[in-house]
């Protein structure tokens, strides 16, 4: 998932951007001196907390793609068989006339169809901003 983040650059950064935003809300009313919090902002969130959040829990992005209107929808199905459930995504863009952005696929957990709508999320949102 880290390969997003190179592969995808503009993504990347409203990615990093929303959550350096997080960040700093949360420090808000905090005791920190100015100088600090305005070092924070320059330094930005590191790469690998992103990298981390990518791998380990990639539906925190929901939001940030919520913002860009890009809807990512994670739903079971059952397999070929119809014996074992399974789950697809689909990823919806715009306001209220939806353009589907899905792909075809199932995948055995919910995790990796989340992880599969990240990606493809990533590849929209870059086109979206070229």
């Amino acid at each position: 998932m880290k390969e997003l983040l190179t592969q995808y650059p503009k993504a990347a950064k409203i990615v990093k951007d929303y959550y350096l935003e997080k960040f700093m809300k949360g420090l808000e009313g905090k005791d920190f001196p100015p100088e600090y919090l305005e070092h924070v902002k320059q330094q930005g969130i590191q790469l690998n907390i992103v990298e981390k959040v990518l791998e380990n829990s990639p539906r925190q992005l929901v939001d940030v793609f919520d913002e860009n209107q890009l809807y990512l929808d994670v739903a079971p199905c059952y397999d070929d068989s119809n014996t074992k459930i399974m789950f697809f995504f689909t990823i919806h863009k715009g306001e209220i006339n939806f353009e589907d952005l899905g792909k075809e696929g199932k995948y055995n957990t919910r995790i990796e169809a989340e992880k599969e709508a990240i990606k493809s999320a990533f590849e929209a949102l870059e086109s979206k901003l070229n």
